[in-house]
């Protein structure tokens, strides 16, 4: 049975590092190219999650801002 991944990869048109970029989950440890495509989702997450948490606000704080 051919790994679902592997099949995708031949369907996809694009150059090795696009191709690398879109299946950077299943390259091989120590890929250069899916470890900094690792990074920027974990930096864009850490980011986009600060920004639409941001930090808790204490009861009493949050009274006298109403």
């Amino acid at each position: 049975m051919t790994d679902p991944l592997t099949a995708l990869a031949g369907l996809l048109p694009l150059a090795a590092g696009g191709r690398q970029v879109a299946l950077w989950m299943a390259q091989e440890p120590g890929n250069r190219i899916a470890t900094a495509t690792a990074a920027t989702f974990l930096l864009g997450g850490v980011v986009g999650y600060a920004l639409r948490v941001g930090p808790q606000v204490a009861a009493a704080e949050a009274a006298l801002e109403q």
